[in-house]
């Protein structure tokens, strides 16, 4: 993993599709690493088995491209870390989306700039979704049941 980041100084991609299956010797060597913001792209594919290398492989991701995450473990339980929608690469992003349950909250949601989220979230209520209405103008699916899925799509305006 080192030496991939490493390369990633260099690297001038358009879009980018990784692959992570770590272990746990290696998410922990992963924590050593000092952040740097070496990977930029416009849009980024990250498929994992694991929230924690997630979160570790966003520290190094220059903010301002496309976000969109698989994770694909044993449980349906499993979700993206609330601590993820904190970073600023997950704020930054035009788009963001993911195919399993994320742990993002009313007021993260809303400082979210993305002007296309695709989450499924059992954490955001009416009031998180009519904050982020006032703010911007979207086309809104919103689906208020037990396994909450929004799709918000910015319309018109700047978030």
């Amino acid at each position: 993993m080192r030496v991939f980041l490493q390369l990633t100084k260099n690297m001038k991609a358009k879009f980018a599709n990784i692959e992570l299956y770590f272990h746990n010797a290696e998410i922990e060597c992963l924590k050593k690493l000092p952040p740097m913001k070496s990977l930029t792209c416009e849009g980024l594919v990250i498929i994992t088995q694991s929230s924690a290398a997630l979160f570790l492989l966003l520290g190094f991701v220059a903010p301002g491209c496309e976000l969109c995450i698989h994770i694909f473990a044993p449980s349906d339980e499993t979700l993206i870390d609330t601590a993820v929608f904190d970073l600023e690469v997950a704020q930054a992003a035009p788009v963001f989306e993911s195919r399993i349950r994320a742990g993002v909250t009313d007021d993260q949601l809303s400082r979210l700039k993305a002007r296309l989220i695709r989450v499924k979230t059992p954490f955001v209520s009416s009031k998180g979704i009519n904050k982020i209405i006032r703010v911007c103008h979207f086309s809104l699916i919103w689906c208020a049941h037990k396994k909450c899925c929004i799709k918000l799509m910015h319309v018109l305006g700047n978030h």
